[in-house]
């Protein structure tokens, strides 16, 4: 027989229910997926580039670790820094996207303060 204490059983299900995916309405909510699109067209680009990715994960990374977010709340402030990522990465192959101009970030202020 196995000897499981009943603290051991709570800690067990907290982190399962911690690593659980989002519910079907949650990813509906979030958007699905972003599409990074990578131009190979010149050394310096890929530099450029390399830039941008960093910066992503650096931010994918402190959304991943936030405390303060709900799961669902980080899912869709990734989406919005990974939709800022392409269109920057657009930008440096001189394409535009047709969508506004914002770029400010409510999560990403609260984050840094």
């Amino acid at each position: 027989m196995v000897d499981i204490t009943p603290q051991e059983v709570m800690d067990m299900k907290k982190s399962a229910q911690a690593q659980e995916d989002l519910s079907p309405r949650e990813r509906e909510i979030v958007g699905g997926t972003v599409r990074l699109d990578l131009p190979m067209d010149s050394q310096y680009r890929l530099r450029q580039i390399a830039e941008c990715l960093r910066d992503l994960a650096k931010k994918l990374d402190a959304l991943s670790r936030s405390n303060t977010l709900t799961p669902v709340q980080a899912c869709i402030e990734a989406s919005a820094q990974a939709f800022f990522t392409r269109r920057d990465i657009m930008r440096l192959e001189g394409r535009q996207l047709k969508y506004p101009q914002v770029r400010k970030s409510r999560i990403f202020g609260k984050l840094s303060e």
